[in-house]
């Protein structure tokens, strides 16, 4: 399933953001792709605390979570 969901996604990346094959990551400096990656786990991290949210509202914790009360 992995397999089969990351080459549709890299293909649907690649069209739309090097469709022409001058860029890419074996173009970017190291910095940029330190850049790139602190960028994709900001992304991760926010969806992964939304179904936190999700989960917790089902459980009527959210407001304390996100007034920054932890172990809620």
């Amino acid at each position: 399933m992995f397999k089969i969901r990351f080459v549709a996604k890299f293909n649907k990346g690649i069209k739309e953001h090097n469709p022409n094959g001058d860029r890419g990551m074996i173009f970017m400096t190291s910095l940029q792709l330190i850049r790139a990656a602190q960028e994709e786990c900001i992304d991760q991290w926010a969806y992964l605390f939304m179904l936190e949210m999700a989960e917790m509202r089902k459980e009527g914790k959210e407001r304390s979570r996100m007034m920054g009360e932890e172990g809620a």
